[in-house]
């Protein structure tokens, strides 16, 4: 029984540390691989994931993925920064792709983190968006797998404006007093005791079950149940019964305001299809800033809006509310008609990376003659044959096509239809 852990590149000594830390040190079969991001960057290596490992990819790469015979069991995603609003929420795709291919997905990330904000002149601590526990909760009611968030330790103690102590990092964290795991989170703190023993009880699972049946097993388990009734408890007790990011930032309408609008951009008449018009609202994210070239923290943002406002399956299909992002700021009529979204963002934002990605020899290969493949360039042709530019395409276009039924930028749209 092979055991791989795979790690990004900045995730190699985590993955060290959490052999050492669990069983898997001595298991003789345990070995190490680096994750190929996407077949998007460079080195050219994509094409060697295994078949299972490419489908978590689709979407975006997480820190590391545990697979037992080339069978993935364990995702895991860490982060050092604040969660404040939408950053949270940044990386949420990641998390979704693991548990929609029914991977288990285990969040490190700290409960706050020390600001020191020189322009203002203030220093505090940026609690962590209690949004993210609901939104992981809904993901685990869909797919029936474990999707839990775990504090990255740091010397927060709820009071927002007492400053760490000299013991622990500038911005709080409290790190492993291990000069072999620089930048590790200490295992000495209860957060991470209990992420270690949650490891080993998922690979128990793991060692002696079906793989489609693991996580439905693992959430029977008494550890996992005390774990989703804490997650509940920190959202119960955080929200404060406010509104929180990235919701703050949508609006929901009838679809027919949308269908109206998007008929701006098609032929007289059209009929844009079941899908669409079936559902009865539609729900609009719009976040009202310029496009980013990785689309950083909306694509997770939007990922997120799906499992709280408009998923009831498990597919896109599945849902209840249509689901769409408008790059700018959205200016309705007193009819309710949308008149037009204004803003920085253009079509072009989206529609140009892929005009330059069916452009570059390098990077899509489908346009070449046999003779014209160099030879370590016929196993990614291969690739590209069978899966198109699926892992080719950056991950902003990825993620927002997979997600949105509809793309709005004040001088053009996309949408979906089936």
């Amino acid at each position: 029984m092979d055991i791989v852990i795979w790690h990004s590149p900045e995730a190699s000594i985590l993955s060290d540390w959490i052999i050492d830390k669990t069983s898997l040190r001595n298991q003789p079969s345990v070995i190490k691989k680096e994750l190929a991001m996407s077949d998007a960057s460079a080195p050219r290596t994509f094409h060697l994931m295994p078949a299972r490992i490419k489908e978590i990819l689709y979407l975006d790469s997480p820190d590391i993925i545990i697979s037992i015979s080339d069978v993935p069991v364990i995702s895991i995603e860490i982060s050092e920064e604040a969660g404040t609003g939408h950053n949270v929420f940044q990386r949420f795709s990641r998390l979704a792709a693991a548990v929609e291919n029914n991977v288990a997905a285990f969040y490190i990330y700290p409960e706050a983190v020390w600001i020191n904000r020189t322009k203002s002149n203030t220093k505090r601590w940026d609690v962590l968006n209690p949004l993210i526990f609901k939104t992981m909760e809904n993901m685990m009611r869909i797919y029936d797998i474990p999707a839990f968030l775990y504090f990255f330790p740091t010397d927060y103690q709820g009071d927002t404006k007492k400053p760490p102590t000299s013991d622990f990092g500038p911005k709080g964290h409290s790190y492993e007093d291990d000069p072999n795991y620089p930048g590790v989170p200490s295992s000495s703190s209860i957060e991470m005791k209990q992420l270690l023993a949650h490891l080993e009880e998922m690979l128990k699972i793991s060692y002696s079950s079906a793989p489609s049946q693991v996580g439905a097993i693992a959430l029977k388990k008494k550890w996992a149940q005390d774990k989703r009734d804490w997650m509940a408890h920190q959202w119960a007790t955080r929200n404060a019964g406010k509104p929180w990011s990235p919701q703050t930032a949508t609006i929901e309408v009838d679809t027919q305001v949308l269908l109206a609008f998007l008929s701006r951009y098609a032929e007289k008449g059209h009929n844009f299809g079941p899908m669409l018009s079936s559902r009865a609202r539609t729900v609009i994210y719009f976040p009202k800033e310029k496009y980013r070239p990785q689309g950083d923290p909306y694509t997770g943002a939007l990922a997120s809006l799906d499992y709280l406002l408009c998923r009831d399956g498990k597919t896109y299909e599945d849902r209840e509310k249509n689901l769409v992002i408008a790059f700018g700021e959205l200016e309705f009529l007193k009819s309710g008609e949308l008149a037009r979204v204004s803003g920085p963002a253009t079509i072009g934002d989206y529609v140009t990376p892929i005009q330059d990605l069916y452009r570059s020899k390098s990077r899509v290969l489908l346009g070449r003659s046999y003779v014209d493949l160099k030879k370590g360039q016929i196993p990614r042709y291969m690739m590209q044959v069978r899966h198109g530019t699926t892992y080719t395409k950056r991950k902003d276009l990825r993620i927002f096509a997979y997600f949105a039924d509809a793309i709005i930028f004040p001088d053009g749209s996309l949408w979906r239809e089936a």
